[in-house]
């Protein structure tokens, strides 16, 4: 990044969860790992959710961070402090009506979408028409992947000069390989609390417990694995909603299928973001079979980073950051849970393989994959360059 002119930025998130927090979504953990390294090089003021924890304004780490203490006035405690600022560049997190509504008002302000997903811009969150106002308001459109442009293309041509790419990341160093001596050690810890014997061959799943998410397709895999593999378990560590521990039906359904083989399987509560890098040294795979509209992954490349090969699904952003074969494998969309146990049987079968394919996928973040090279590019935007 070069320190020339600091432009200031209003970063405006959904408003569902503060920043910084261990328990918020992948959205605001991305703002708030970009506008960390992005604060040296730019003024910038970071709207997010009220925390009883958490003063309403703050300056931290060279943010001000500004938390509205009603919801309902969200909105237009944005529109206050675009006033007072009078930014560069209004970036407005995955909330298209907001950016919408926002550009309406001061209609002389760069006001830029960024969308994670396609949750937003789909009923019942936002009509077609409601979409279409949005984008053709706003100035640029940034997006986690080329799937996710691709899509935005597809269903709303009249603006792609609008949409631009910026692959998100993660804090690689923050990540120790499963290879190093850290990682044996944070092995071994888990182990030890798992009541496991160091030989055991753990499997993780990482996310949100939601159809979309294909959690049945591995669990109803590791019948298999099972019979191949006695050693083996899986650990599904999240809930259904972020920081929540609830039991929905489909929760219910994961429970009954896993309670067929219960000692190859386990479910772990949801696990603060600060810690899971202790979870992904642990495991000998990590298996993301998300549907195909997923629109990029950031599971993915946290396991990659911690050097642990991946099988994901062939569909969404997920292609853009796995290499079949040689970082882990893409799997086909309608036959998830048999490829799953091939795959799975071909890793715990050859340490050699598992091990090159995990150091692969490690090399592969710190090359193209880490927050450094998300925030350069958004900093280079905002700056014009």
């Amino acid at each position: 990044m070069i320190k020339d002119e600091r432009q200031r930025l209003l970063w405006i998130t959904p408003g569902t969860f503060p920043v910084p927090s261990g328990k918020s979504s992948s959205v605001e953990q991305a703002v708030y790992n970009m506008a960390r390294r992005m604060a040296p090089y730019a003024e910038i003021t970071l709207l997010s959710r009220r925390a009883e924890s958490l003063p309403g304004v703050e300056q931290q780490a060279g943010i001000r961070h500004v938390r509205p203490r009603k919801r309902r006035i969200y909105l237009e405690s944005a529109g206050k402090w675009l006033t007072r600022l009078q930014p560069d560049v209004v970036l407005v997190e995955n909330r298209p009506i907001a950016a919408s509504s926002l550009k309406r008002r001061y209609p002389k302000e760069r006001i830029w979408l960024t969308l994670h997903s396609l949750t937003y811009i789909s009923r019942p969150n936002a009509t077609k028409a409601q979409v279409c106002r949005a984008f053709r308001r706003v100035e640029r459109v940034i997006v986690n992947s080329e799937y996710l442009k691709r899509e935005l293309i597809r269903k709303y041509p009249a603006y792609k000069g609008k949409y631009v790419v910026n692959h998100l990341g993660v804090e690689a160093e923050g990540f120790p390989s499963r290879w190093s001596e850290a990682g044996e050690l944070l092995r071994w810890k888990k182990l030890n609390e798992l009541g496991y014997e160091q030989d055991k061959k753990l499997i993780l799943f990482v996310g949100r417990l939601l159809p979309m998410k294909g959690v049945h397709f591995a669990v109803k895999a590791m019948k298999e694995i099972a019979e191949k593999h006695p050693d083996a378990v899986l650990l599904v560590i999240g809930s259904a909603k972020y920081g929540r521990n609830g039991v929905t039906p489909y929760v219910k359904k994961l429970h009954r299928i896993a309670s067929e083989i219960p000692n190859h399987i386990r479910f772990l509560p949801f696990v603060d973001h600060n810690l899971i890098h202790e979870w992904y040294a642990a495991a000998d795979a990590v298996v993301v079979p998300s549907d195909p509209t997923e629109a990029f992954g950031l599971v993915v490349v946290e396991a990659m980073a911690a050097g642990v090969p991946v099988i994901a699904t062939n569909g969404g952003g997920m292609r853009e950051i796995v290499v079949d074969g040689k970082t882990g494998y893409l799997i086909d969309t309608k036959k998830r849970r048999q490829q799953i146990a091939e795959k799975l049987d071909t890793l715990l079968s050859d340490y050699t393989l598992l091990r090159q394919m995990g150091e692969a996928g490690r090399k592969r973040v710190f090359e193209h994959f880490t927050w450094q090279h998300t925030s350069d590019r958004l900093l280079h935007m905002v700056q014009g360059k």
